[in-house]
This record gives structure tokens, sequence and C-alpha cells, in this order.
């Protein structure tokens, strides 16, 4: 398809594209979020030798938040109001605006999880992401690719008594870290976006009636978000480390979140 690209060349075009989504967000009620500013990820990602890549990829993120933030906004509007007032006036209306905004919510996280597992790939091994990308399962793709973040047995095998404990604490806590990251991809899967983009959908079952036991579909899906919304914490987090060690120490050295590179 031919069609002209919005482009960004400049940290001061990064940080003025951020302006007019601070408008965007302060008429929407949107917050800013974990993710760190367009301006500042501009430098980071822009100057420090990463794939050219990065910053669209992060960008395409950022303003997947802001539009998840947006649908988010729109069902916990409706379960304030069934709980608050227990009635069913303005049925259709409102529960229309739920149905339409859960949809795009299941369908968005289940999206932004590969973009973010696309992200970290980009960040870390830039020579896999094409490989990432073109796999039928995006998220069994990344547990390979990342398999080399986990200590290899020789090594283990080879280590101090002091070190070895660090090292099995490390591929303690990656291996959950892939864990968590998978319940959290089944879960919005298995429970709302399969259904809704390949069988008969299950939101609309639930989206004109007043909600009212424990397992609320509609907050549950908002858990959803906020899963998602914790890890953009450790993308931000990495995006900056990787831009610290870059100024303060070298290219010959590594982060600490990737110990088991040499």
């Amino acid at each position: 398809m031919k069609a002209t690209k919005f482009r960004i060349e400049s940290q001061d075009e990064a940080a003025g594209l951020d302006k007019l989504l601070d408008q965007y967000r302060l008429k929407h009620d949107i917050s800013q979020g974990p993710l760190m500013q367009l301006g500042d990820a501009y430098k980071a990602l822009k100057r420090n030798g990463k794939d050219p890549r990065c910053f669209s990829a992060y960008l395409d993120l950022y303003l997947q938040d802001i539009a998840l933030q947006e649908d988010v906004a729109s069902i916990r509007r409706e379960i304030n109001r069934e709980y608050q007032s227990g009635k069913v006036e303005g049925f259709f209306a409102e529960r229309m605006g739920r149905y339409v905004a859960a949809s795009n919510v299941a369908h968005r996280v289940r999206a932004m999880w590969d973009k973010l597992m696309g992200l970290t790939v980009l960040l870390n091994w830039p020579d896999k992401y094409d490989k990432f990308c073109n796999s039928k399962s995006r998220l069994s793709a990344y547990k390979k690719i990342a398999e080399s973040w986990r200590i290899p047995d020789k090594t283990l095998l080879n280590a101090a008594s002091e070190q070895l404990k660090e090292y099995e604490h490390w591929n303690s806590y990656w291996a959950e870290e892939i864990s968590k990251i998978t319940r959290c991809i089944e879960f919005i899967s298995n429970e709302y976006r399969t259904a809704e983009a390949h069988f008969v959908g299950r939101i609309w079952k639930w989206a004109f009636e007043i909600q009212r036991d424990e397992e609320d579909p509609f907050v549950e899906l908002l858990n959803s978000t906020n899963d998602l919304r914790d890890r953009f914490l450790q993308i931000a987090a990495l995006i900056q480390l990787s831009h610290a060690h870059k100024q303060n120490v070298g290219e010959h050295c590594t982060t600490n979140l990737s110990p088991g590179e040499p």
C-alpha cells in the first residue's frame, strides 16, 4: 500500500508529539502510565547503537497503551454505575458501550503482549527479531529466544559456591518471569480473545447483564490489563539501564539483566 507515513526524526519531534498526546490524555482523563516519555525514549534508543526499529516499536506500544486506557475507562465507568445503582436504566447505551470497549481490550491486550515481547527481542537479540515476528506462535518463539538469558548448566557446574547461588537464583527468577508471561497470555487468549476472534464471542453474553458475583468477567478483564502494564515498568527500566551502561560504562560491559552473556 502506498501511503504517506508519519515519521519521528529527532528528539525534539518525539517530545513535541508527547505534548500533543498529553493534551489528548488530559481531555480523555488518561494517565501517563509507567512507560517513559517519547523524548527520553528517543534519546535512549536512537543514540546508543540500538536497532533502528526499536523506537518505532516503542512508539507503537506507547500509542496502543493510550488506546487501551481509553477503553478501560469506559469499562470501569459502567462497572461503577452498575455497582452503585443496581438498576438497568440506560441498559442499551451503557452496556453496548461496555461491550465495544471490552471487545477492543480483549484483542488489544493480546496483541500488546506480542508487541512487548517483540520490543524485548529487539532490545536484546535484534538479529532474531524477524524470526520472532514470522513464528506461528510468538510466545513459543520468545521462550526459545529468552532461553539465552538462562545461565547454562556448564557454567553452573564450574561456578564457585557463592556464585552458584546467584546463578541459581537468576535461573529461578527468569523461569518464573517466563511463566508469568505465559499465564497472562493464556488467560487473555483462553477467556476472551480467542472466542472473540475465531468463534462465537463470549463478551456479549456478559455485557447485557448486571454482574455481581466475585468473578465479574469485566473486572477480571481489567485486572489482565494491569498485568500487562506492570511489564511496562520492566521494559522502561531495561531501556534506561542499557542507555546508562552505554554512557557510563562503555560498550564492553553487559547489563545486570543479562548475566548469562559473556
